[in-house]
């Protein structure tokens, strides 16, 4: 009976890790509505299974029991963990969803050039069907050998936004290169432009290539004249003077709360989330609903929160121990009158 016991709790903890694995990889997937069906129902055929083989070997009706509830609860945890991975992620609009990458070789050739694999990707659906224009920019001592230094590519759906391309350069001597390339996509349908600059620090000695450094120099959003930067859960409106990849080290805490007034609002009483950027002087910046809990907010109460929201005061982010530009969360309580 002990063994039946512990063999019973070790397929138990199989059973709760086989969802919470499946959830995890549908995600990183990035189809998580798509697999949710088929984690379930691979789930239901592995209880079946589980369940009639202890129904066999139970030899207490209370053991089969304790294994039935085990399985419902499982079963439970893995819609749970499904659905929630579900809903963060349709929130999650500051991470880029596009980009540009440089892949040097690792050598120079005979005649002085050398050559570097220029990648485009795109993991959004929204952009299937929009044109990316991919732009190389040299340093001192190098030169671009092809004609391909600023090349225009189309953009595919998830899975199959992938494209990319060589260009020779031709540098003279040895020493430190920089190669600095900057990715923009026009979004159809509106005026919002995404823009990625990575650049690529190579050193060049005896005819090998070593990369020394390739990191993002900002990757933001310029919509309706506004600037955002991405890299977080949300998009966070910066100015031309700020840092535009800080690493953010304190987030931002609340100081005052404001309770909005709305005379015209139904409710005695409601609440609004919203998403809003803190400045580097901790006062609100800029304020958007919180999707997708507000879709369907009165105009009137979502105004007054809006307006509430710009009195409240923040201890802004940090990176380095200075302040900096980041996104917060907050529920507004509105009040009639």
């Amino acid at each position: 009976m002990r063994r039946l016991a512990f063999v019973t709790s070790f397929i138990v903890v199989v059973l709760f890790a086989i969802p919470i694995v499946g959830a995890i990889l549908a995600a990183i997937l990035g189809n998580l509505v798509n697999n949710v069906a088929a984690i379930l129902l691979l789930s239901f055929a592995w209880y079946a299974a589980v369940l009639m083989v202890l129904r066999i070997r139970a030899r207490r009706r209370k053991l089969f029991q304790l294994s039935q509830y085990a399985a419902i609860l499982v079963l439970l945890l893995n819609i749970l963990v499904c659905g929630s991975a579900q809903a963060g992620d349709s929130s999650e609009e500051g991470w880029e969803q596009f980009g540009v990458g440089l892949l040097p070789a690792d050598h120079v050739g005979s005649d002085g050039s050398w050559r570097i694999m220029v990648s485009t990707w795109s993991e959004s659906d929204s952009l299937h069907g929009t044109v990316a224009t991919v732009l190389l920019e040299p340093g001192p001592n190098l030169e671009c050998a092809t004609e391909d230094r600023t090349k225009t590519v189309p953009l595919g759906p998830t899975g199959a936004g992938h494209v990319s391309w060589p260009v020779r350069f031709v540098t003279k001597g040895d020493g430190p290169r920089r190669i600095v390339a900057t990715i923009r996509i026009g979004r159809p349908g509106g005026p919002a432009i995404d823009e990625q600059e990575v650049r690529l620090d190579v050193t060049i000695h005896e005819g090998l290539v070593q990369v020394e450094r390739q990191d993002k120099i900002r990757t933001t959003r310029v919509e309706r004249g506004q600037r955002f930067r991405y890299g977080g859960r949300y998009l966070v409106a910066i100015d031309e003077s700020e840092t535009v990849h800080p690493r953010i080290d304190v987030r931002p805490s609340i100081k005052r709360e404001y309770v909005a007034r709305c005379p015209s609002c139904a409710a005695e009483s409601d609440k609004v989330d919203l998403v809003v950027t803190v400045g580097r002087n901790g006062r609100v910046t800029w304020i958007q609903p919180r999707r997708p809990w507000n879709s369907n907010i009165a105009p009137e109460l979502l105004e007054a929160a809006i307006q509430g929201a710009k009195r409240w005061r923040f201890e802004p982010a940090r990176s380095n121990g200075k302040p900096v530009a980041d996104w917060a969360t907050i529920s507004v309580i509105v009040r009639r009158g």
